[in-house]
């Protein structure tokens, strides 16, 4: 476990990823799995909560690795992931992780799809990076407001299930892809990283890409 500023916590988790990706048992100089040969990678599910300094560490402990972590291992274990949550406050997740999720995304999204994952031409410590990068070009972008992404995902949420996909959908329009009206107002620049750079990396979900847009808006540090 490790504990930092959170203005870090997006870099280590590059970091981290790109000491250990590609990691098999030879080089980790271990012999005791004998699940996996030992020239096989070796894979790693990782849980970044950002919290406030105040909150119990013992219990953002327990959630990252017994609840957190252990989500994204039961859905996939062919993978480095990585799981996020900022939590305004420690007391209104609750117990379980799974049905807070739930609660909080209302099913807007399959909850599988809060985990980044990489793509197949792109490792997760690259794509960890790339997510910092793309989203701090679009907080400088005048022509890309919070406010408005703030208020797409709480109409996405707020919607019945069989809605959230025609109001979280790229439209094409003049051979180029456009988000949904309420970024109207998006450059070329803005457009190309949201369809081109920044969807593949939440798995081609416009609405995934949205919600974890919002939900790393102020925590994805380069």
């Amino acid at each position: 476990m490790f504990v930092m500023p959170a203005a870090l916590g997006w870099r280590f988790a590059a970091f981290f990823f790109e000491k250990m990706g590609g990691l098999n048992l030879n080089q980790a100089s271990t012999s005791n799995c004998t699940s996996l040969a030992a020239d096989e990678a070796i894979t790693h599910a990782a849980a970044l909560v950002f919290c406030h300094h105040h909150a119990p560490i013992e219990r953002i402990k327990r959630l990252a690795k017994d609840q957190m972590a252990e989500f994204a291992k039961k859905t996939c274990r062919k993978h480095d992931q990585l799981v996020c949550v900022a939590l305004e406050s420690f007391d209104h997740l609750g117990a379980d992780f799974e049905s807070a999720m739930n609660k909080r995304y209302r099913k807007a999204i399959p909850l599988e799809q809060i985990i980044l994952r990489g793509t197949s031409e792109k490792p997760l410590a690259a794509c960890i990076s790339d997510i910092a990068k793309r989203i701090t070009i679009l907080r400088q972008s005048e022509s890309f407001a919070r406010s408005q992404l703030r208020r797409l995902v709480s109409e996405m949420l707020a919607a019945p299930p069989g809605k959230v996909g025609e109001l979280a959908m790229f439209k094409s329009k003049n051979s180029e892809m456009w988000p949904p009206h309420a970024f109207r107002n998006a450059g070329e620049i803005e457009r190309k990283h949201l369809h081109d750079d920044l969807l593949p990396l939440f798995w081609n979900s416009p609405a995934a890409l949205w919600i974890q847009l919002e939900e790393l808006w102020d925590y994805a540090l380069p």
